[in-house]
């Protein structure tokens, strides 16, 4: 079965409005194709704030996925 993902807001800033599209764009493709390590089956994990860091326009959308995968992990050593 595959996993719903749901985001309700993103904040995203850059200096035009092109790049915030790239990265929107990017962030989708990550989030969508990224390993969620907190979530057993049947489980439902809500995380209220996620950073990112930096999102580099020319970056690949396969860094950014381990790049949400590792701050999960971070995560996951404070979630209830």
């Amino acid at each position: 079965m595959t996993a719903l993902r749901h985001v309700r807001r993103v904040s995203l800033r850059a200096p035009s409005e092109a790049l915030v599209r790239r990265g929107a764009l990017l962030l989708e493709d990550a989030l969508r194709t990224a390993s969620w390590p907190l979530a057993a089956p049947g489980a439902v994990v809500v995380v209220r704030r996620l950073d990112v860091g930096r999102i580099d326009p020319v970056e690949a959308p396969a860094a950014l996925s381990r790049r949400i995968e590792e701050r999960l992990r971070e995560l996951a050593t404070r979630a209830v």
